[in-house]
């Protein structure tokens, strides 16, 4: 059960990290990260920043209502070879406004 918080807007998410798994070269690595605004104002996710150029999230510019979900799909370049951590910063009006979530994945060439 999610905490009510009584001012602002507050930002929960469902899962701080996500693990892919092994995942084959040049297939597609895409996770969802499901919040809920669990404040009583608008929720207005500002930005989302990468760790680097092969990470790549999208989300909505559209406010959250209190109580209402939302949702930053990220994307991850599989490409290259090797075990890899990657996260992204997530930046809002919340009283809990800078955040980090982390996934993990391991690109094989089978």
């Amino acid at each position: 059960m999610l905490q009510k918080h009584a001012t602002k807007a507050h930002i929960a998410f469902k899962t701080v990290r996500h693990d892919f798994g092994k995942v084959i070269f040049g297939q597609p690595a895409e996770h969802d990260f499901v919040f809920t605004n669990t404040g009583v104002d608008m929720l207005i996710v500002k930005e989302v920043q990468s760790t680097c150029g092969c990470t790549i999230p999208t989300w909505s510019q559209e406010p959250v209502a209190p109580g209402e979900k939302g949702v930053i799909s990220v994307s991850y370049d599989t490409r290259r070879s090797g075990e890899f951590e990657k996260g992204i910063t997530v930046f809002s009006n919340a009283d809990n406004r800078l955040l980090d979530r982390y996934f993990e994945l391991l690109i094989d060439h089978d």
